[in-house]
């Protein structure tokens, strides 16, 4: 379990212990980490990022986060210290530090994508239109054979059709597979969606970090953090709630809009000229919504009672 460090008592943490009144976290032990990550990593699964190609990201991210942190705190900046605060040993940190910038993508592509991006560019494997063929995946040195050869020799072929399948990538037809799912699955407005959530993402954990962390005799409120869940409802209705739901968060996003409007000096004319520093507000909401199973949910009662 994390320890907390708060202002109050250490004789009212448990678990806790005192640190001279600052408040942070202790992730030794690696539980709270584990919470914030899990979602994360089943979303690298969903879309077949490998955990080398996660491993490298992190490290890039690790550098990049630190290295925010010092320059907010005018401390100098260089490998030794960043090694020190990130546990990345300062070579890697040196290397990470030549890169021209930390933008995501930099990574190496996956197995899964570097074979399809084969398959759509190399003149063996497209027809005379440009259009990329169907292959023969059955018997010896059969055309998907050959295509994964293109990409590393040390990859099975059945491993990889595999791979394919669960992305729904391809699609089998008699004696051979046809390729259904481009290498570049997301486009344009994909990304911006994702810069969205990675957005959203750091807004919600800094949000709850700070709620969690606060003084419960500080006057001012904390921030807002709440959710609604029901867990037993007929899935012929999703499409309605939805759609509920939606309008009427546009309608309350509308409502906050007009309000935030009257504060920000961009937007309200009385305000002067703001000196010194200035405040940002997120307001983010969200749905969700999933059908389980009769067989799981009998699982879940059995397992509570």
């Amino acid at each position: 379990m994390g320890l907390l460090c708060s202002k109050q008592s250490p004789k009212q943490l448990i678990p806790g212990f005192w640190c001279g009144g600052k408040v942070m976290l202790q992730l030794r032990d690696g539980q709270l980490v584990k919470l914030l990550m899990v979602p994360v990593v089943r979303f690298l699964i969903r879309h077949s990022v490998g955990f080398q190609a996660a491993s490298q990201i992190m490290k890039e991210l690790y550098v990049k986060a630190a290295r925010e942190n010092l320059e907010r705190e005018n401390s100098k900046v260089n490998a030794s210290r960043l090694s020190a605060i990130t546990g990345i040993h300062r070579r890697d940190v040196n290397e990470i530090l030549e890169m021209e910038s930390f933008e995501p993508g930099r990574y190496q592509a996956s197995i899964a994508a570097r074979v399809l991006t084969v398959w759509e560019n190399s003149t063996q494997f497209i027809d005379k239109a440009g259009n990329p063929r169907i292959l023969s995946y059955k018997g010896t040195e059969n055309d998907f054979q050959q295509l994964v050869k293109r990409v590393s020799s040390n990859l099975h072929p059945g491993t990889v059709l595999f791979q394919l399948e669960r992305m729904n990538a391809v699609k089998k037809s008699g004696d051979g597979i046809s390729l259904e799912k481009p290498a570049a699955v997301l486009n344009a407005g994909d990304v911006n969606v994702f810069r969205l959530l990675a957005a959203d993402m750091d807004s919600l954990v800094s949000a709850v970090e700070e709620n969690a962390l606060r003084d419960e005799k500080a006057s001012e409120p904390g921030n807002l953090h709440m959710t609604t869940r029901f867990d037993r409802i007929d899935p012929d209705k999703l499409a309605y709630i939805r759609h509920w739901l939606v309008e009427e968060g546009k309608k309350f996003h509308e409502k906050a809009r007009k309000f935030l409007a009257r504060y920000d000096e961009d937007l309200n004319p009385n305000i002067g000229p703001l000196r010194g520093d200035v405040a940002e507000v997120t307001v983010s909401t969200f749905s969700h919504t999933v059908t389980h199973p009769q067989s799981l949910e009998a699982n879940k009662q059995e397992k509570a009672s």
